[in-house]
């Protein structure tokens, strides 16, 4: 029990907790905070407006020590709301206020006595401006002297003050050259009257702008259209801008702000170019003038494209698809085909595609295909490329710049007729080792060119179907998992896999050639691989140093054998620091430089070896070995690496010793708003044949590793321009390749001059008179002077528009001289190959040799490259008046020139058939009638010749029975030639016996019989030029003539190397071989005084740049043995001994294919191609 005195009493109790209560009710409670209305929240305010808040505070505590000490306001986050400085303000005493650093805390205090006594009220207020519109949280923190405090948070909503513009029904697309570009904008204000409205819409330029046409304006407010401005520049090329202002002339408001929608309308006639967008800029204002807001909407153009579409016939074709897609090249990956606008050709076989976007920049790829009752693909368009969209509408022709337009012509599709051939259907499906099918990736490419016919190497399709012409070409069609679509794991042997997991490499089916209109052909192909070991010895030979170091080793997948696609060679699982691929010092290849060991797929590779003989690689000496190899099981193969020719280059596949070739206009210039279609093709006796499609190709220029002894023809397919074909020159480390660009206005048509060298023809004179034909291949046409029913269009300097040939797939493509009726016809020339018809071609009105005589030698040539055509047919006139064509006539080649129109093959230098080599005869050997060695052909490289038969006209066609024709009544005979790209056939006929003939006093002279002697050339000089000094690059087989006294003489060029030439002085011959630098002298008078000097100054394109000049110098010992030192010292550099200092070897050419990309193949089995292509992709 508790004692009485230590019980707690009940009252006790009670007044505690009475007091306790009492504390805290002064210390807190009775703060009422509320906006100076009443409550928490503010009246709306506006965005962008300085507003008023003004907050009460009513302090309800009774004790004196209770006052309000410290009142914190916290606005909301910075960056949307703001405090306006020195807007604060409160109705107390004596107070000290102060803004935080942020601007977000406004803070009023008073340690000593306080700012709000207590059971009293007080004011405080301040302006903030809400730049975006929401709800915002003000925060009000009061605190009393002792300690204690209440937090009220107040709201306020920040309304939107501006208008709200929407564009309703403006087009999405803004029409070229049209007045009917309606434009109506609704504009809404929200919390303010709006009084005036501006549009402002730039993007034209003075020359070609976009014009308000007048009356045209309206609005459903009323006639409230104040005015229209322009602000002309007496500069063509300025950029203009044009003011519409919409404004209620009553100063009262145009727009109430009560939500209401009001709509302004105009009309805009649009400019011609489309390289730039419309943009509309709309603005509007308040009653005091001041901006509320501000929109622009951007308008790309729109193009309708219009056209025909034929079959081979000539005859429309109606139901025809004709679709248009947008081509979007990928970074790393294939382009993207996106389709744009559809259309079938009418009864009249014609279509339009409207309002398809012109903005700059895009291009655009046309498909036409058409399709029978059944749904089965019987007729195709011919393979474009992708084009940028001006090429799809007439270019824009400024006021005054019509003759400029008329001049160049600038290329377009629209309007014309495209024809459509026999189609095929491929039908591809994939297996796995089961044969169950699988999903894939594909790509299908034409052998002959290379190029992608369709692609989708990302895909993840059951099967696909592509559509292919079906007129002779032969197609590959490859398949791939990669690995962006199906993923590996552990189950992913090579053999397993399903819809979604193990990607595997690109596999290749057997060579596939449709021949049948409406054919469907299954493509199966088994994606399954399995693992094989290639092993052997790396050798080197004439190396000049130690080779110690193997720097790669780099397998490419083949899809078929000699076709290089531009992979990523490496599988990424070649380790050459790993002794068990690569071995110095293993005992089965001793003396070799390296054993190795990798392990590849079961599939065709080239596989390159690169080694090199230090580690320094832009100062070492660079070796390579390239081998085909078709792997099936374990191999043992050894290798021989070779001198790599060029300068070393770094970048692409391998660091390595490379030639660069230079893609150039005729200016100069690098090629960089084009991407041609490069084929190289590489030949070399330890590898054969190999194929390249070059897709790297940056400011105009590519470079590649090539070994030394190797032959290279770089085949260049320009969408701006004709094809070309070039042989590179490997002695120089660059080759410039220079493209007849149409950009230019070069029509690429030339001549040869009578200084034997080859010119340009003026395509924009008046003297042009060059017609191009393009006929229908087929068998009726299939003649020599087809008649116009087999004409699919014709152009000449006047109408002069390539694109017009590009649509025709394969045709007959004849150019002619119109005055004197000289003509070169192309059969079967492939425009989906060559893209642009031969323009690049050598023709002349006259004969270069023996124009008087019935012993007349012609000159001919075209550098397109040789598969884009099957043969060629050469026309040349004749006079009754110089041959005799009752009697016979034959007509002999005495030269074959190359490119840059050097022999390549000469007659009277004792060259027979067996001289042409592949080098000259690109199809020597091959059983295709397509070889100068064949049967038909060869006669002509005789010294008799080949007789003219005068009623055999079949000289063309696959079943021909004459290769020479003589049409007596229109006098005219007709040559066939397998290709070429210079021939000079020799007319030899017997003069009429009423008449006597006189020999040419040509530049070009010729033997008996009508043979060319050894000299092509001769440029003679005056005893002034002789003086002064002439200069003259000179080729092998050209001559300067010269006079010393009364006594004619001559300096000849007879052959040329890349560091030595060797020239012929006479009358008395006198042979001497310079270098570059050299200055010899000859005496010729037999006078024992030097007459002239010959400098070499340069040696470039297998010409020589001479100078001579005349001079008076005795001959002493002295000068005597400084010329034999001279010539010693030229035969030690022919020789080889010892090598120049200053030439290093020399490097050129480049290559073709397509952009397939090996993918990585990890845990055994699987390859990915990784690469990125332009224009037209071969891989991804």
């Amino acid at each position: 029990m508790v004692e009485k005195k230590g019980r707690i009493s009940l009252s006790v109790v009670i007044v505690s907790l009475f007091f306790v209560i009492l504390t805290l009710y002064f210390v807190f409670a009775g703060h009422a905070v509320t906006v100076a209305s009443g409550g928490t929240t503010f009246a709306s305010a506006l965005e962008d407006t300085s507003t008023q808040y003004n907050i009460t505070i009513n302090n309800t505590e009774i004790s004196a020590n209770s006052n309000v000490s410290q009142v914190n306001i916290t606005l909301p986050v910075a960056g949307s709301f703001y405090f306006v400085n020195g807007t604060n303000g409160t109705n107390v005493g004596t107070n000290t206020f102060v803004n935080d650093s942020t601007g977000t805390v406004l803070s009023w205090s008073n340690g000593t006595t306080g700012i709000i006594p207590a059971n009293s009220t007080a004011s405080f207020w301040f302006n903030a401006i809400g730049y975006v519109p929401g709800i915002y949280n003000i925060t009000v923190l009061s605190v009393n002297a002792s300690g204690g405090s209440v937090t009220t948070t107040l709201s306020v909503t920040v309304n939107n003050s501006a208008s709200v513009f929407s564009n309703v029904t403006s087009p999405s697309l803004v029409s070229r050259l049209s007045s009917a570009n309606l434009f109506n904008l609704s504009v809404t204000p929200q919390y303010q009257n709006i009084t005036k409205v501006i549009f402002n819409f730039t993007g034209g330029m003075v020359f070609d702008d976009d014009k308000f046409i007048v009356s045209t304006n309206g609005s459903d407010v009323g006639n409230i259209f104040s005015n229209s401005t322009y602000n002309a520049s007496a500069t063509p090329s300025s950029s203009i801008t044009t003011t519409l202002t919409f404004q209620n002339s009553s100063a009262g408001p145009l727009i109430w702000a009560n939500g209401t929608s009001r709509f302004f309308w105009f009309n805009l006639s649009a400019r011609g170019m489309a390289s730039s967008d419309l943009s509309i800029n709309v603005a509007s204002y308040n009653a005091t003038g001041v901006l509320i807001n501000e929109s622009t909407f951007t308008l790309g153009f729109g193009f309708s494209f219009t056209g025909y579409v034929k079959n081979e016939t000539g005859q429309v074709v109606n139901g025809t698809n004709v679709s248009m897609y947008q081509f979007t090249n990928v970074p790393n990956g294939p382009p993207v085909e996106t389709l744009t606008t559809s259309a079938l050709t009418d009864t009249n076989g014609a279509f339009i595609l409207a309002n398809i976007n012109s903005s700059g920049g895009l291009m655009y790829k046309l498909k036409i295909i058409h399709y029978d009752e059944s749904g089965i693909a019987t007729k195709i368009g011919t393979t474009l490329p992708a084009f940028p969209s001006e090429m799809y509408y007439d270019p824009f022709v400024a006021s005054g710049s019509e003759a400029a337009y008329d001049f160049m012509k600038p290329p377009t599709l629209n309007g014309t007729t495209f024809y459509v051939s026999a189609a095929a259907t491929l039908n591809i499906t994939t297996l796995n080792d089961s044969n169950h099918t699988q999903r894939f990736g594909y790509m299908v490419m034409e052998q002959k060119t290379g190029f992608d016919i369709s692609s989708n190497i990302f895909g993840n399709a059951t099967s696909a179907q592509v559509v292919v012409p079906a007129d002779g070409r032969t197609y590959t069609i490859m398949a791939i998992r990669a690995n962006s679509q199906f993923t590996n794991t552990a189950a992913c042997d090579g053999r397993f896999m399903n819809d979604s997991h193990c990607m595997t490499p690109p596999r290749s089916n057997a060579t596939i050639t449709p021949s049948t209109e409406g054919q469907v052909i299954n493509v199966p192909i088994n994606l399954s691989v399995t693992r094989v070991y290639l092993s052997g010895c790396i050798n080197v030979t004439g190396n000049s140093s130690a080779i110690g170091n193997i720097s790669s080793i780099l397998p490419r997948l083949l899809p078929w054998t000699g076709f290089v696609p531009p992979m990523r060679p490496d599988t990424q699982d070649i380790n050459l620091s790993s002794p068990l691929q690569l071995n110095y010092t293993n005992p089965l290849c001793a003396g070799s430089v390296a054993w190795y060991n990798i392990s590849l797929l079961n599939n065709d590779y080239l596989v390159e070896f690169y080694g090199m003989n230090s580690t320094n690689a832009s100062v070492a000496e660079h070796v390579a070995a390239l081998q085909n190899v078709s792997l099936s099981a374990n191999t043992n193969l050894s290798v021989t690496m070779r001198r790599l020719m060029g300068s070393y280059v770094a970048g692409g596949d391998v660091n390595t010793t490379k030639i660069k070739i230079n893609l150039q206009n005729s200016s100069g210039s690098a090629i960089t708003q084009d991407t041609p279609h490069v084929d190289l093709k590489i030949k070399h006796s330890s590898f054969g044949e190999l194929t390249y499609i070059i897709d790297s190709i940056s400011s105009g220029s590519f470079s590649i590793p090539i070994i030394n002894g190797s032959t290279a023809k770089v085949k260049i397919f320009s969408n701006n321009g004709p094809p070309k074909e070039k042989t590179l020159n490997l002695s120089l480390s660059q080759n410039n390749i220079s493209l007849v660009t149409m950009s230019e206005g070069d029509g690429g048509f030339r001549r040869i001059n009578s200084s034997g060298q080859i010119e340009d023809m003026n395509i924009t004179n008046s003297t042009f008179n060059v017609q191009m034909r393009f006929l229908r291949a087929s068998g009726t046409c299939n003649i020599i002077e087809a008649p116009s029913s087999c004409e699919l269009t014709k152009t000449n300097a006047s109408n002069f528009n390539p694109m017009d040939a590009m649509v025709a797939g394969k045709i007959n493509m004849e150019l002619q001289l119109l005055t004197s009726g000289v003509t070169i016809t192309f059969y079967n020339f492939d425009m989906f190959a060559a893209k642009q018809p031969p323009m690049e071609s050598v023709m002349d009105d006259q004969a270069s040799s023996g124009a008087s005589s019935a012993n007349q030698v012609w000159q001919f040539g075209s550098f397109v490259p040789a598969d884009v055509y099957d043969y060629a047919v050469v026309t040349i006139p004749y006079s009754d008046s110089l041959i005799n064509d009752s009697t016979t006539a034959n007509i002999t080649i005495p030269y074959l020139y190359d490119e840059n129109w050097n022999a390549a093959w000469n007659l009277s230098a004792g060259n027979t058939t067996s001289n042409l080599t592949t080098d000259i005869d690109e199809y020597l050997g091959n059983s295709n009638n397509r070889s100068f060695n064949s049967t038909g052909y060869r006669n002509f490289f005789t010294s008799g010749g080949r007789l003219c038969n005068k009623t055999d006209s079949n000289i063309t066609g696959a079943s021909n029975t004459e290769y020479c024709y003589m049409n007596i009544t229109s006098n005219k005979m007709y040559m066939r030639v397998p290709h070429f790209s210079g021939v000079a056939p020799n007319v030899v006929g017997t003069a009429p016996t009423s008449s006597s003939s006189s020999s040419s006093s040509s530049s070009s002279s010729s033997g008996a019989g009508g043979t060319p002697s050894f000299w092509k050339s001769t440029y003679e000089i005056s005893q002034t030029q002789l003086e002064g000094g002439y200069n003259r690059p000179l080729a092998t087989g050209h001559r300067i003539k010269f006079a010393v006294g009364n006594e004619a003489h001559y300096v000849g060029v007879t052959s040329i190397t890349n560091s030595t030439v060797v020239i012929n002085v006479t009358s008395t011959p006198q042979i001497a071989t310079l270098v570059v630098g050299d200055n010899r002298r000859f005496e010729v008078s037999g006078d024992n005084t030097y007459d002239i000097s010959v400098t070499l100054n340069s040696i470039n394109n297998s010409r020589a740049n001479i100078t001579l000049i005349k001079i008076s110098e005795v001959i002493t010992p002295e000068a005597q043995q400084e010329e034999q030192q001279a010539e010693d010292n030229a035969q030690n550099v022919s020789s080889g001994e010892p090598p120049l200092s200053d030439e290093t070897g020399s490097k050129a050419w480049l290559w073709v294919i397509l952009g397939v990309v090996a993918l990585i193949i990890i845990v055994g089995v699987i390859m990915f191609f990784s690469k990125g292509k332009k224009k037209r992709q071969f891989g991804y």
